[in-house]
């Protein structure tokens, strides 16, 4: 099976009341880059507790010819923000910065 490579750099810029781990898998581990695969044709998902007025920014880096795309959804699945190609044509890298999480919430961030 061909996979993609990637990494995923979390960045906690402010968090008021601080971050929680919601399960070991899959979770986002706070202050720390994330390095993963993403299969063939799929996605990779991290999951994190976060608290109102925390912000975020969240960096994907691609190898191998890998062009990320960022999504960040809150508890319920809908899709609050994403991003790909964040500074076209120079990198295909995706970024979100300094996302303001307006409730506690578990999110989801997919590649």
């Amino acid at each position: 099976m061909k996979t993609k490579t990637l990494i995923l750099a979390a960045l906690i810029l402010i968090m008021p009341v601080g971050m929680a781990l919601v399960h070991a898998q899959d979770t986002l581990p706070p202050n720390q880059t994330v390095t993963g695969v993403v299969p063939a044709n799929g996605v990779s998902s991290w999951r994190f507790q976060a608290y109102t007025g925390g912000v975020m920014s969240f960096l994907v880096e691609g190898t191998d010819g890998f062009d990320p795309i960022l999504t960040l959804s809150d508890a319920s699945g809908r899709e609050l923000t994403g991003n790909d190609d964040f500074d076209y044509p120079d990198s295909t890298n995706a970024l979100l910065e300094a996302v303001t999480l307006t409730r506690t919430n578990v999110y989801t961030v997919t590649i």
